[in-house]
């Protein structure tokens, strides 16, 4: 009786469909990229994909289901890792390198998404799983047609392979803003460039000039005058998620005579402040200027006790991922 039992079991697993699990995972994406992540990303786990490509191509019931997964970071502007969209991307970006570079049937591959409420580079990872028959048939010219697991978060994947930047180029980006700021004879309006490195380095050119005349009194003459200020300025945001950043820079503003075209005041020296960005379309900067002052006449410049300079600006941002 025990042996026809033993007997009726082996014979039931025989005619089971077994699965025989192979796993890679991929981890420490850098924050805020999902599927345009370089393939030079994935040379260091080349060896074992390939191991579980050259599996899906021997076996036509060999199915890989990639799984994306985006941690707990929320970015300062303009992106939310909690988002699925960030951690589906990762797995669009190892489907590609499968197809594209291992030559993987791409029919075989199911992607999926999932999110981490913990922070750390282990859970901004991507993982395929291979799915297979242990004791299906042999690989022959007509396939044998298998279902797709039943996956609750299952994405369409994209029928091309599109084309990626590198990863250095996209992190550079360029900001054009305009605004006004004090200056110790009055506001100035002023415009503004800057070259940035993941939003977080700027550095930044401004140039501004009044349209309006203003009077100066030169002993008995009143002479009419337009402000002039231009400076260049490093800002670096050493926080992610704080979006206040550190300011350095020179600044030299005057003071001119129209009948003259030369300066009837003048003052310039260094920047030292803090610039704060609300908005992602908006700042304010508190700078001390610990500037030389001097006036027409003058072959030296004086030296004040210096001074606070508060000027706001709208901008706008193009490129320079994080």
């Amino acid at each position: 009786m025990i042996r026809v039992i033993v007997l009726s079991i082996t014979g039931l697993l025989l005619l089971t469909p077994m699965t025989l699990p192979q796993e890679v995972t991929i981890t420490d994406f850098p924050l805020g990229v999902g599927s345009r992540v370089d393939h030079s990303f994935f040379k260091p786990y080349d060896k074992q994909l390939r191991t579980l490509a050259d599996t899906m191509k021997s076996d036509f019931h060999a199915i890989a289901v990639i799984t994306g997964s985006a941690d707990g970071v929320t970015y300062r502007s303009s992106h939310d890792a909690k988002n699925p969209g960030l951690a589906l991307g990762r797995a669009h970006a190892l489907r590609n390198y499968m197809v594209a570079e291992l030559g993987v049937d791409s029919l075989h591959i199911a992607i999926q998404s999932e999110d981490a409420r913990q922070v750390g580079g282990q859970y901004r990872s991507v993982s395929v799983r291979l799915l297979r028959h242990w004791f299906g048939p042999a690989k022959t010219a007509e396939p044998v047609p298998v279902p797709l697991p039943d996956l609750a978060r299952t994405e369409a994947v994209p029928s091309q392979v599109e084309p990626t930047a590198p990863v250095l180029i996209r992190q550079v980006g360029l900001q054009f803003g305009v605004g006004v700021t004090s200056s110790p004879f009055g506001g100035i309006p002023f415009g503004a460039a800057a070259l940035t490195w993941r939003r977080i380095i700027f550095i930044e050119a401004s140039l501004g000039y009044t349209f309006w005349d203003n009077d100066y009194r030169l002993q008995r003459t009143t002479l009419n005058t337009r402000r002039r200020i231009s400076g260049a300025r490093l800002i670096v945001y050493p926080f992610e998620s704080l979006p206040v950043g550190v300011v350095g820079g020179w600044s030299r503003i005057e003071e001119i005579s129209q009948s003259y075209y030369q300066y009837v005041r003048l003052s310039e020296g260094l920047e030292l402040g803090l610039r704060a960005t609300p908005f992602p379309f908006a700042s304010v900067t508190a700078a001390y200027n610990p500037s030389m002052h001097r006036t027409a006449g003058e072959s030296h410049a004086q030296t004040k006790n210096g001074q606070f300079q508060i000027s706001c600006m709208l901008h706008l941002t193009f490129g320079g991922e994080r």
